[in-house]
């Protein structure tokens, strides 16, 4: 079963305005990172309107309750009909999208259209209108801010479709663009006092992250695939652009290419990590203290354990990558990470997101990469500037090692986009106890001025770290990834192992949006959480979700061939729910971060179907739910 269905719009009661209301509903849900709820919490909360909307000309600009602002305005006629058309900015955590809304359009939710836009003479570009409703769609402009700067000067935005031409006024869009970027600029953002002890909190089983906002949801059978939206929280300070990523200064088209799959290879073996089906999880937010001969430094981390651990865990540490301005830089917060580490703590591991000099709150300079000056498009020096980087990997290491509860004998480290080629340099160095590393949509996208630098230095950069590197490596990118295509990972791949590197390449279909932001995104996690648990079986590595499938099976007494069903359900991120037929032979799975109450029925109701009988609830997130299925009359499965 493969379910894609948009969620229903969530109308406003602050404004009268039918339209926009239901706008802001359906903005809401693709243009926001936020965290997950619990599968057993309600439907977040309705987005309204935050204070009064303010009026600029025929602009008005809305800060809404769920961490973002628009300006938007009715435009007459804007396809030569008589029909009204809602134009919308909006400014989010990862950069500006324009979103068109008409009552009269019937739109199939997910469906993406190619789209020219037209702004002479500062843009003409091709990008894609993605339909998040039936009478909405989005266009991304990226998190080039340069860019939409620019646009305020045109007089006219045009949006070529393939039936019709919307032309859009521009008069005062630039006076309600620097309004929705203040309205934005001013978000109450959750700030951290260094002084403070560590915050040290149980959470309440799958408890998630504070808002969830998501697309569509999708119910899981023994063949579909979930595509829902991310867990990421709000960075404070200045509005950052794309989420802990490289982000490039111009919009880049998206290039699709077929997956290039590599198979696995094994590794020595590792003790398996244990947990219960209860999942209490426990975070602190904290800095870690990394000694020096010349004093010491100190790292924002958060750090997520299970909360019942069996002996000491494995430490797997996190991080980031960087965005294109020192304060967006410095406005990164280790919480972003947040969604990740506890998927790698539900999977018994101690995990820690670490954020690196000049990141977050982490000493250094502020908001400066230091590896950032060999890595500029002349006379580069790749090599030691994911080296540089990865000194912080080493010191958070050290630094863990006091803990009681850390074993520093076995450790995996995953980076996403510069951190991914981070983690690629610490695994150069054969660090004691490294079993395994984890590149997501990993590199460095460098350019200079309107320049892109070539990447025959990033490949030479992954060769050089391939001939010194032992541990077995999962690669793993999207084909919609807009600064790591395919085909440059391929290469780099490429490089890595025929330099004598173990590199396992996954790429996965496009994720909603930019495949670069596979990491950070709710769809993107339920594709490579997958792949992860894949890669740690096959190299022994510990993962607490096989003891979970054992127990599962041995308590449900579910028929043998529905494990894989099981597996794959744990693999998920939260919130989600598993359901079983009455006699044990079927199972499916959802996972949806918005509305999970929603996707319960409905995926009970395609049990019901499917079985010819009654269904129930097996699992909610990690926790078995009672009454459980009692027994499997036959195996008959549907195969996948």
């Amino acid at each position: 079963m493969h379910v894609l269905s948009s969620t229903c719009a969530r109308h406003n009661p602050v404004r009268g305005i039918v339209a926009r209301a239901g706008m802001a509903a359906f903005l809401a849900l693709p243009l926001l990172g936020a965290a997950g709820s619990a599968a057993q919490a309600a439907a977040p909360p309705p987005n309204t309107a935050v204070g009064a909307p303010k009026q600029i000309g025929a602009w008005t600009v809305t800060r809404w309750s769920q961490g973002y602002c628009s300006g938007e305005r009715p435009v007459r006629e804007a396809a030569g009909g008589g029909a009204a058309l809602q134009f919308v900015i909006v400014r989010l955590r990862t950069g500006h999208r324009i979103a068109l809304s008409a009552q009269d359009w019937e739109l199939e939710p997910q469906s993406a259209f190619p789209v020219q836009l037209v702004a002479d003479p500062v843009l003409r570009s091709d990008a894609k209108a993605i339909a998040v409703g039936p009478k909405v769609v989005i266009i991304e402009l990226g998190p080039d801010g340069q860019l939409v700067s620019k646009l305020a000067t045109a007089s006219m935005l045009e949006v070529k479709a393939a039936q019709a031409t919307f032309k859009l006024p521009m008069d005062r869009f630039a006076d309600a663009l620097a309004e929705v970027d203040a309205c934005f600029g001013a978000l109450k953002q959750t700030t951290s006092n260094p002084f403070a002890a560590s915050e040290t909190a149980p959470k309440q089983p799958a408890a998630a992250p504070k808002a969830e906002l998501s697309k569509p949801e999708t119910s899981k059978s023994e063949t579909s695939k979930s595509e829902t939206r991310p867990d990421n929280v709000q960075a404070p300070g200045a509005a950052p652009t794309k989420t802990v990523s490289d982000v490039p200064p111009k919009v880049t088209p998206v290039k699709l290419a077929p997956p290039i799959p590599s198979p696995p290879t094994p590794s020595p073996a590792a003790a398996p990590a244990t947990i219960g089906l209860d999942d209490d999880l426990i975070e602190e937010r904290t800095f870690l203290t990394v000694p020096t001969d010349k004093g010491s430094y100190r790292l924002e981390a958060l750090v997520v354990r299970p909360a019942k651990p069996d002996g000491r865990l494995p430490i797997a540490l996190i991080t980031h990558g960087k965005n294109p301005t020192p304060a967006e830089n410095q406005a990164l917060r280790a919480d972003l990470m947040r969604p990740q580490a506890r998927d790698l703590a539900a999977r018994g591991w101690l995990a820690v997101a670490v954020m690196r000099r000049g990141f977050g709150q982490s000493d250094g300079l502020p908001g400066i990469s230091r590896g950032a000056p060999y890595m500029s498009c002349e006379n580069p020096d790749l090599v030691r500037g994911f080296d540089i980087e990865a000194d912080d990997l080493d010191g958070a290491l050290k630094a863990l090692r006091v803990r009681p509860d850390a074993d520093d004998s076995r450790v995996i480290a995953i980076g996403q986009s510069l951190g991914g080629g981070t983690v690629l340099a610490y695994a150069a160095r054969k660090p004691a106890g490294l079993l395994g590393v984890v590149n997501v949509s990993g590199g460095a996208w460098r350019a200079d001025g309107s320049r892109v630098c070539d990447h025959a230095d990033l490949v030479a950069a992954m060769a050089t770290f391939g001939s010194r590197t032992k541990v077995p490596t999962l690669w793993l990118y999207a084909e919609n990834d807009s600064l790591f295509p395919p085909e440059l990972a391929t290469r780099m791949r490429n490089a890595y192992a025929q330099a004598g590197g173990r590199a396992d390449l996954r790429m996965f279909p496009p994720v909603v949006g930019d495949g670069h932001a596979l990491f950070m995104e709710f769809g993107g996690r339920v594709k490579w959480l997958r792949a992860l648990d894949v890669f740690m079986q096959t190299h022994q590595l510990p993962n607490a979700n096989l003891a979970r499938a054992d127990q599962v099976m041995s308590t449900t007494r579910l028929a043998a061939d529905t494990r894989r069903v099981v597996e794959e359900y744990l693999s998920m991120p939260t919130p989600k729910v598993l359901v079983a037929s009455a006699s044990g032979t079927r199972a499916y799975w959802v996972a949806n971060p918005n509305d999970i109450q929603g996707a319960r029925k409905r995926v009970l109701s395609t049990c019901r179907e499917k079985s010819e009988g009654e269904c129930t609830v097996l699992m909610e997130n990690s926790q078995l739910v009672r009454p459980v299925v009692t027994g499997a009359l036959t195996p008959d499965t549907t195969p996948r």
